[in-house]
């Protein structure tokens, strides 16, 4: 039904960085060809956003740029840091 259509589509563009931001959980956003600026974290809970190397900070990488040794990397400082 067209209903359950514009619900589904809903869901599809809630954004869970920012769910996860709002419960004060400690967050390590990916941004690839997304806007952070548009579409990151807007409060205040520790927060580490990575972009791909030499990206634009309203996005545009390639996600295929992050290395897992970087994601891991950050995602250590993150959780090394003390919570706000």
């Amino acid at each position: 039904s067209r209903k359950s259509t514009r619900s589904c589509n809903r869901c599809r563009r809630f954004n869970n960085n920012r769910l996860a931001n709002a419960l004060g959980v400690p967050l390590l956003a990916l941004f690839g060809p997304t806007n952070p600026v548009r579409t990151g974290p807007v409060f205040t809970s520790p927060t580490r956003l990575l972009q791909p190397p030499g990206c634009p900070p309203t996005g545009g990488g390639n996600l295929a740029s992050l290395t897992p040794e970087t994601v891991a990397a950050a995602l250590r400082e993150l959780l090394a840091s003390p919570l706000s």
